[in-house]
């Protein structure tokens, strides 16, 4: 994809019908227009006459379906008679798009609002952000009242990686603040804001509003959305309408690689004092390559094994995984989960104590497990 640079742009007529820009490679900056209907006509069809490519029209819904695409081919997607976007196998050639979609503006760019809004990049930044009228001095109405409404992340990245059946955690701060004049600090103006999450997956090919509820502003916000989401790729976008300035945030957007990877122990007998090998039966899910991670420690012994199992799924028959005896008697903690090659996705901890023993040494000893949090008499 592409980057935006404004610099040098020339004067030049852009024409009524469906139409994107052109840069000049050379010197990087927008150098003229042309409608979609030409770029099939002079560009599309002479590239591929001189390429000696195959050619091929279709829907994306056509294409999608194509389960091994031929290299060799240049795919040309039309919807209700433009020419959309094209593919050379299956290597996506962007001729259509938004302003959120290239590499160096923040994809809220295309969920802006009703908002008067500019486009800018702070100095040493290399992406472009969206900046109210309002927050710059500009806008307003004329009050003179000038406000600072965002979200800001709380995580690493806007980047996340999740397993079914696990939370997956938001973590965010809603920010209101106000000023009437230039020389003036932001103070936070204590608001509440009504928080609205939408979801785009394999599910919704549009944004989805799930869920609605109040926030208050300057103090993080924990939020899990697994419920909302779906196997693969998860675009989740949040934005949040202060209560009484009923001013809203440009939208932030999380991106959520949902997979399938899990682990249990159901059938594990933790009860059992053992005398040899430890028997650990594992349901193991999740086809991509992984690697299971157990550990085994007590009083003056830790030890842990690791193990690939590929793509491999164990869900109808375990996985039987073997520890070895630590050789001594006493309570030990068993635990286990599997993760990606980086460790970037893992499942859960499950965990044991369990007892083993030697021969001819006498104790007493035993194990609990699946403690309540809370009990009540």
């Amino acid at each position: 994809m592409g980057t935006l640079d404004i610099k040098n742009f020339p004067a030049h007529g852009v024409s009524d019908e469906d139409t994107f820009l052109m840069t000049d490679a050379k010197n990087g900056f927008v150098a003229g227009s042309m409608t979609l209907k030409d770029m099939k006509e002079k560009v599309i069809t002479p590239l591929v006459k001189a390429l000696s490519l195959d050619y091929e029209l279709l829907t994306q819904a056509e294409y999608d379906a194509i389960g091994k695409k031929k290299e060799g081919t240049l795919y040309a997607i039309e919807e209700d008679g433009k020419l959309v976007r094209t593919y050379i196998g299956s290597l996506p050639l962007t001729v259509g798009g938004t302003l959120g979609s290239l590499d160096n503006v923040d994809e809220e760019a295309d969920h802006a609002g009703s908002e008067d809004v500019v486009l800018m990049r702070a100095k040493g930044s290399g992406t472009w952000t969206l900046k109210r009228l309002s927050e710059i001095g500009g806008g307003g109405g004329g009050t003179g009242v000038q406000r600072n409404v965002r979200i800001v992340n709380n995580l690493d990245s806007k980047n996340i990686s999740a397993s079914k059946g696990e939370p997956c955690w938001l973590n965010f701060t809603f920010v209101s603040q106000e000023r009437y004049t230039d020389s003036e600090p932001y103070e936070d103006t204590g608001e509440r804001g009504l928080l609205q999450i939408s979801v785009r997956n394999g599910d919704h090919s549009d944004y989805l509003v799930v869920k609605q509820v109040y926030v208050n502003s300057a103090s993080p916000v924990a939020f899990d959305v697994a419920e909302f989401l779906s196997s693969g790729a998860n675009n989740v976008m949040i934005k949040v309408t202060g209560e009484v300035t009923e001013v809203t945030t440009p939208a932030f957007v999380y991106t959520v690689q949902l997979t399938a990877l899990s682990i249990f122990a159901d059938n594990f007998r933790w009860w059992t004092a053992y005398s040899g090998a430890i028997i650990l039966p594992l349901n193991i899910g999740g086809n991509i390559a992984k690697t299971l991670h157990v550990s085994m420690s007590g009083k003056d012994y830790n030890e842990s094994y690791e193990v690939a199992i590929g793509t491999n799924v164990y869900i109808e028959t375990a996985y039987n995984y073997t520890i070895p005896h630590p050789g001594k008697t006493g309570v030990f903690r068993v635990s286990a989960y599997v993760a990606n090659s980086d460790e970037s996705i893992k499942t859960k901890t499950v965990s044991f104590n369990i007892i083993c023993t030697v021969a001819g040494v006498q104790v007493k000893l035993i194990a609990i497990n699946n403690v309540l949090e809370k009990a009540t008499n």
